[in-house]
């Protein structure tokens, strides 16, 4: 799942810029050996998500056993279904 935190949650003007934090829940329980896996997916997020308009902050993936939902409450979760029924986009 991938989790955002954008601020700020309103719409801007075109000149002005969002901070946007991301956090990849990846399915299961950590493994000591998956950092070199955490740190790729990390830069692909970063490789995607550096546009216009985006100043990306904190970036973080992570299993389900490394984070709370105490610190998953601050995030929102990306829900594409709900993009497409609001836009009537066809998927």
């Amino acid at each position: 799942m991938i989790f955002f935190r954008l601020r700020p949650n309103t719409e801007l003007l075109g000149t002005e810029s969002y901070a946007l934090d991301v956090s990849v829940l990846l399915d299961g329980r950590s493994k000591c050996t998956d950092l070199e896996l955490k740190k790729e997916l990390e830069a692909d997020v970063v490789s995607i998500l550096s546009q216009p308009g985006i100043r990306l902050g904190k970036v973080f993936c992570a299993y389900e056993d490394e984070v709370s939902l105490y610190d998953l409450k601050f995030y929102r979760v990306w829900n594409k279904d709900y993009l497409s029924r609001k836009n009537r986009f066809v998927c």
